[in-house]
């Protein structure tokens, strides 16, 4: 059975250096988050003026 979680009540922090697969960059005041394959290309960026925002916009551009 699944449950949907209640964000209100998790209060879990990522560390973004566990997170496999994505490499993070700083680029002209704005955060880049690059999804990142086994062999190391990039396959696609998400962009924000904040960590979570980019990780949102990668994402979204999944989507």
């Amino acid at each position: 059975m699944n449950k949907e979680i209640d964000t209100k009540m998790v209060d879990e922090k990522i560390k973004i250096v566990e997170l496999q697969h994505i490499k993070w960059e700083y680029i002209e005041q704005e955060y880049v988050a690059t999804l990142i394959d086994t062999d190391g290309f990039e396959i696609l960026k998400g962009y924000g003026l904040s960590i979570i925002k980019a990780i949102n916009d990668l994402h979204n551009n999944l989507m």
